[in-house]
C-alpha cells in the first residue's frame, strides 16, 4: 500500500485503520483514531510509531510481510519514499530501530 504524506494526517489514519479492518476482520479503537488524527506525519517521531494487533490463534503476522511504506511526491512530480520493515518488540510491532535515523531523513526532506 502506497500512502503519500499529506498536509492532514486524518486521510493516512482512515486509509491505515481501513487497511487493519479488512485485513485482519478487526476493529481500530476509536479514541486511537481521534489521537492519532492530531499527530503530524512529518513532526512525530517514528521511535514513537507502533501497532499492536490481536490475532486469532492459529494466525500471525510474519516479519517480511510486516512494513509501513511512506511516499510523498512533490510539486515537481518526482516522488520519494521507502518500505521500512516491523519487528515485533515487546508485544508491539515497530519501525526497525536500525533504521529509524533514515524516517527521519525522509521525514525531513519532505
Amino acid at each position: 500500500m502506497r500512502i503519500p504524506f499529506i498536509s492532514s494526517p486524518f486521510p493516512l489514519v482512515v486509509c491505515v485503520g481501513a487497511a487493519f479492518v479488512l485485513k485482519a476482520c478487526g476493529s481500530v479503537d476509536q479514541a486511537t483514531v481521534a489521537r492519532l488524527a492530531t499527530l503530524s506525519p512529518l513532526e512525530a517521531d517514528p521511535a514513537g510509531f507502533g501497532v499492536q494487533v490481536e490475532m486469532p490463534d492459529g494466525v500471525r503476522l510474519t516479519e517480511d510481510g510486516t512494513f509501513l511504506e511512506l511516499s510523498a511526491t512533490g510539486p515537481d512530480g518526482v516522488t520519494i519514499g521507502d518500505r521500512f520493515d516491523l519487528v515485533p518488540i515487546a508485544g508491539v510491532w515497530r519501525i526497525d530501530p536500525d533504521r529509524l535515523d533514515e524516517l527521519r531523513d525522509l521525514q525531513a526532506s519532505v
